[in-house]
């Protein structure tokens, strides 16, 4: 069953109102989720995340910049739908998408910011990352600077040489668990992933 299209364009409404009561200070962080169970209880196939996430965004940018909006698209149709709320920032709030491979150049093109991660294998998968970046850059005529990038990466400081062990214990088993997770060998405490 799809939600109404009001719980798609409701989002678009939050936002603005957020921005408001923030003074103009939100930042707003989209991404699609990465594991099986998140998409099935929309009844979403994973394999079909990226258009789903592209046509939401698409949703959500039009909620944002206009004041009245419809949408027919492959996954949701929206009838003209008015919002009379507006936002602090023009013409949005910095949007920051979660950006895999597919999303940096969107991200470039149309003026977001990244935010990207790279958990494992250390340096050589920090330049991997960066050569990502700079290709998807040049691929939309713009330079890597012209976007905001946020990187996500572990780390603890400590002097403390229990703390640290006790960090890394913990980095590895949340680690682990999210692989198992995303690979469906484990369940959550509610048993419903």
């Amino acid at each position: 069953m799809r939600a109404p299209a009001l719980s798609t364009a409701a989002p678009a409404f939050r936002d603005r109102f957020a921005d408001i009561v923030a003074k103009g200070r939100l930042e707003l962080g989209v991404g699609s989720g990465y594991q099986q169970f998140e998409f099935e209880r929309f009844g979403i196939n994973i394999d079909e995340a990226p258009a789903v996430f592209s046509e939401y965004l698409d949703i959500l940018l039009k909620g944002l910049n206009q004041n009245i909006f419809d949408h027919d698209g492959q996954y949701e149709n929206i009838p003209p739908t008015a919002i009379s709320v507006r936002t602090v920032q023009k013409p949005t709030p910095p949007i920051w998408i979660a950006a895999g491979m597919a999303r940096m150049g969107r991200a470039y093109r149309e003026g977001h910011n990244l935010f990207v991660t790279a958990f494992h294998n250390g340096l050589e998968t920090l330049r991997a990352l960066r050569e990502a970046i700079e290709k998807a850059a040049a691929a939309e005529s713009k330079n890597v600077a012209d976007a905001k990038i946020s990187l996500l990466r572990c780390c603890y400081a400590s002097d403390d040489e229990a703390e640290i062990k006790s960090y890394l214990d913990n980095a590895r088993f949340q680690r682990r668990l999210s692989e198992a997770l995303h690979q469906r060998r484990q369940q959550s405490l509610d048993a419903t992933c």
